[in-house]
């Protein structure tokens, strides 16, 4: 039973995939994208490119201001204002305080070693074995998007640490933490670093089946490790939340770099073989 339920989960996600990339190719041939596209064809190109794959000024550079505009705007005072809100402060208070209320000693006990994976020795002995079985499994081509994930968001969140200065919910804390509460680099890492982990592992699955179930597993994982940092009361909600949202962009930096290295690499070997016919 369990078994049909993931395999038709994975052919209904197939085929969501498919029909919104067959909504794009329709979008694009519509009449009034052709008008727009004939009016001011320099813009439709220019936006077009935004979103291939071809060169590193497309969409790996399209993705990567769009982190640094988001790095930019963890810094601005508007989300200054934000996390100090009266209305966000409440919820971040009365969920810790509701986390405590509920707090069980041996799930706690569980979540502080499961946390663990978030930690700063934690994820670097993950990235450091990682790296040792993408050398010898030789997919070296993981490697630029693992470092990029990890380097990325502890530049990230410990520099806006250092600039927000929030205090953590220290009142329900399950055990003392010595760094600044926003954002939650737990979190962070969770869905950057371990997000690039489980694309690796889901892009290696051949069956349809097989990468819904790693990608089903990337989610609870992912959900479990920010909910461990609220449950042990050393983050707000705002502070997952944002964490969440940092490290999903650091998450599609990456991938897109491997994905325009992939590209780049075929586009070579295409060309060396066409080359080669030629001359024969």
């Amino acid at each position: 039973m369990l078994k049909k339920s993931v395999s038709l989960a994975a052919k209904l996600y197939y085929r969501l995939k498919n029909g919104f990339n067959n909504a794009g190719v329709s979008f694009l041939e519509s009449k009034a994208v052709k008008k727009i596209a004939a009016k001011y064809p320099k813009i439709y190109t220019l936006l077009l490119h935004r979103f291939l794959l071809d060169e590193f000024i497309q969409l790996p550079l399209t993705l990567l201001l769009l982190s640094f505009i988001a790095n930019l705007l963890l810094l601005d005072e508007i989300v200054d204002a934000f996390i100090h809100n009266s209305f966000i402060v409440t919820i971040d208070q009365s969920f810790a305080q509701l986390m405590y209320s509920m707090r069980v000693e041996w799930i706690a006990k569980a979540f502080y070693y499961f946390t663990m994976f978030g930690s700063f020795w934690g994820v670097v002995s993950i990235a450091i074995i990682s790296t040792v079985l993408f050398i010898i499994t030789k997919h070296k081509t993981y490697l630029l998007p693992v470092w990029i994930a990890l380097l990325g968001t502890q530049f990230t969140v410990q520099m806006s640490k250092h600039y927000f200065h929030r205090i953590r919910p220290v009142d329900f804390s399950y055990y003392p933490e010595t760094s600044f509460s926003f954002p939650s680099g737990h979190a962070t890492v969770s869905v950057a670093f371990y997000g690039v982990l489980f694309y690796a592992i889901i892009r290696s699955r051949k069956r349809y089946a097989s990468k819904f179930r790693w990608m089903m597993a990337a989610i609870v994982f992912i959900g479990l490790l920010g909910f461990s940092r609220l449950y042990l009361c050393v983050h707000y909600v705002s502070d997952v939340m944002a964490g969440y949202s940092l490290g999903l962009l650091w998450m599609l930096l990456a991938i897109s770099m491997r994905e325009w290295v992939i590209h780049r690499e075929k586009k070579k070997l295409n060309g060396y073989q066409l080359k080669n016919e030629n001359r024969r």
